[in-house]
């Protein structure tokens, strides 16, 4: 039962942690409710790119005007996909997993066909987070619905 009372500060203090409430993360162009361990890593040569990687989720986005309009694709199974209206405006959410090579990975992204215009053409936005566990789905969902565009100037 001592041992009990010394474990259980580190426990509950482990516990808090876990359960830190995601924070609104500004990537440039838009914001997501984010996981506390989430990091960015950003590229692109001509749109705004990048990575976000931790808690178990990565989120891939584009922000330009050939980002990934997540259309079906060679490999895949279990694919779905629904219209849906994020931040106002109209989307597609597409879920799907991948099987070979082991072990599976599962995948759920939200692409919006126009978030602003450019002389190229209409600048799009498709995030996609890719996971391996599918119990981690419904969590990547409400990040990606978690979706607000930056004020236009």
């Amino acid at each position: 039962m001592a041992r009990f009372h010394l474990l259980l500060p580190a426990l509950l203090m482990a516990t808090l942690v876990m359960a830190q409430p995601p924070v609104r993360r500004e990537l440039g162009g838009f914001s997501l409710q984010l996981p506390s361990a989430v990091v960015q890593q950003a590229g692109g040569i001509d749109s705004h790119a990048g990575h976000l990687i931790g808690d178990g989720l990565r989120i891939d986005y584009d922000l330009g005007i050939h980002a990934d309009p997540l259309k079906p694709r060679d490999g895949i199974s279990g694919r779905e996909e629904r219209a849906v209206v994020v931040d106002g405006r109209p989307a597609r959410m597409v879920s799907w997993r991948v099987e070979h090579p082991a072990p599976a990975r599962y995948f759920i992204g939200l692409h919006l066909p126009q978030v602003g215009d450019s002389v190229m053409g209409p600048i799009r936005l498709t995030l996609l987070a890719q996971t391996p566990d599918p119990t981690r789905l419904a969590e990547a969902q409400a990040v990606l619905l978690s979706l607000r565009l930056a004020p236009r100037h």
